[in-house]
């Protein structure tokens, strides 16, 4: 298991699924609540849509926290295109099904590397309970939109 090293990297990483929630998710959920034919899952995609913008807000307030040495340029995300069009909401749903996994995986991911390293040295101990917290929240947000989106998921089998 790769741990983190420093605040650089924690912030890094803290960034970077930041950028994946605005470059992505945002962007699917978006297509997808525009797409949707069905109220239910326009409620679900709405829902989704607006917890995640919560998301970001909460990676902000956790990048304040970290402790750096600099500034850090990084590349962002090129801007995500996705095309809805002839698709049915199960197969909508399905490709947000693929989204809210990677967002789980990333807090997960995040959450692992900080297991067995000093946080003192990232993070300021007043600022830890709220980090850690904060961190166990985004993955609870990342399983209930799975969870959510995999229970609506279908295929559609298309003849050529």
């Amino acid at each position: 298991m790769v741990t983190v090293k420093n605040g650089d990297e924690l912030a890094i990483m803290l960034t970077k699924a930041l950028q994946i929630e605005e470059g992505i998710e945002s962007v699917v959920q978006w297509e997808a609540y525009v797409s949707a034919k069905n109220y239910g899952f326009r409620k679900i995609i709405f829902d989704m849509f607006l917890e995640s913008e919560k998301n970001k807000s909460m990676i902000e307030e956790m990048l304040i926290k970290v402790k750096i040495t600099g500034t850090h340029k990084m590349r962002t995300l090129k801007p995500h295109v996705v095309d809805f069009s002839g698709r049915q909401d199960q197969e909508v749903m399905d490709e947000l099904y693929h989204v809210e996994i990677l967002m789980l995986n990333t807090y997960t991911l995040i959450h692992e590397s900080l297991m067995g390293v000093d946080l003192d040295h990232i993070i300021d101990p007043q600022d830890q309970g709220f980090f850690l917290t904060t961190l166990s929240t985004l993955i609870s947000n990342g399983e209930e939109h799975a969870a959510m989106a995999s229970t609506h998921r279908g295929s559609v089998h298309r003849i050529r």
